[in-house]
């Protein structure tokens, strides 16, 4: 349910799953006059209802409250060129109810071309709970002059997208909302830069490449999100670029296999192996080699969702196999700003994911190279 908007699965006010019916206290004091109440429900085959009740609110006087601000706050940046959506319109931009064509939409700041940005925001509870009804989240690109961009019940929220630009160093601050709708002071500021989009390039072995060594050695770049010959940027130069850590892990198909087999390196723990590195640097790797710089590697296949190790020495002569990247992910941490021993921020950029081990969904590779073994190793 969502007072005053159209709730959606990031941002709403309130929820209940696997129910049929729902009782929900609408705190009136943190609401004012006419607002559509949206109530949105989905049976089991996803069909949607959304019913909209106009109701008036009017907020009883109550006694001045004793305010305290939240702490701990912390930032969440994910920036994603995955074909997803996930931000909504604000209800109005400098002062204009929105009614937007398409054009005008697509020329509003936000998120880079053929992407999206999301922040979320969370914190810890005040001191004071007496006559707490919510929290309100500002928003400043300056640090100097917040702007609210959202009331949330909930100890989290999000930042709609809709003038965030990857790159820009944006501010946060959260203040408690009492009954008597007087704010706290507030919380600890925390920043975040939300990290550009990247591109990986597929060195080698090259697209329809012939004569590939039966043990390849697997090399990739990351490259501007534009210029495949530029070394990407991703903190707009505000962060240290050597200590943006990129994340990888490749995958060779045998295009043969009725059912995609999947060969891939996994760690010491049987997880999908993480090639690390720090800054924007080419990454290579031996086909079967056990270590990666000093870490140990097994080499596995994957039939029909069954994971097996590898139990050749090499690939398979004059075939065909196609390489890519199962994920491609780019991290910083900010500063722990407040002292409280922890970031007070994670920034994310992820341009490859096809399971779920950054992205919030499925985020496809661009290309895949397509090679043949020769007949010696």
């Amino acid at each position: 349910m969502g007072v005053g908007y159209v709730p959606w699965a990031g941002v709403r006010d309130f929820a209940s799953f696997g129910m049929s019916k729902a009782a929900f206290a609408i705190p009136a004091e943190i609401f004012n006059g006419d607002l559509p109440v949206h109530v949105v429900v989905y049976n089991y085959n996803r069909a949607r209802l959304d019913r909209v009740v106009n109701l008036n609110f009017t907020a009883e006087k109550a006694g001045p409250a004793e305010t305290s601000p939240p702490t701990g706050v912390w930032l969440w940046s994910w920036t994603s060129d995955a074909n997803v959506n996930y931000y909504s319109l604000p209800k109005e931009i400098n002062g204009r109810k929105l009614n937007l064509d398409e054009e005008t939409f697509e020329n509003l700041m936000g998120a880079p071309a053929e992407g999206n940005i999301f922040v979320q925001i969370a914190w810890d509870l005040p001191e004071n709970l007496a006559g707490l009804v919510g929290f309100n989240i500002y928003r400043s690109s300056d640090g100097v002059n917040y702007k609210k961009i959202a009331f949330r019940t909930a100890l989290y929220g999000f930042d709609s997208g809709i003038g965030i630009e990857a790159g820009n160093r944006y501010f946060y601050k959260v203040r408690s909302v009492y009954a008597d709708g007087s704010e706290s002071e507030d919380s600890n500021i925390a920043s975040v830069v939300p990290l550009d989009i990247f591109k990986v390039k597929l060195l080698s072995p090259a697209n329809n490449s012939t004569g590939v060594s039966r043990r390849p050695v697997l090399k990739w770049a990351p490259v501007d999100k534009i210029n495949s010959n530029k070394v990407p940027v991703l903190g707009g130069g505000l962060l240290d670029e050597s200590k943006i850590a990129y994340h990888y892990t490749p995958w060779i198909y045998d295009t043969v296999q009725s059912d995609y087999q999947h060969l891939l390196a996994v760690d010491s723990e049987f997880e999908t192996f993480d090639f690390s590195t720090y800054g924007p640097q080419q990454v290579s790797v031996k086909f079967l080699d056990p270590f990666w710089l000093g870490k140990v590697m097994n080499w596995i296949f994957i039939l029909n969702g069954q994971a097996y190790l590898y139990p050749f020495d090499q690939l398979e002569a004059f075939k065909t196999y196609e390489w890519g990247l199962d994920y491609a992910v780019a991290t910083y941490y900010g500063y722990d700003e407040d002292g409280d021993g922890f970031y007070d921020s994670v920034a994310y950029s992820t341009t490859i994911d096809l399971g779920y081990d950054f992205d919030r969904w499925v985020n496809d590779a661009d290309y895949y190279n397509r090679f043949t073994t020769g007949g010696d190793n």
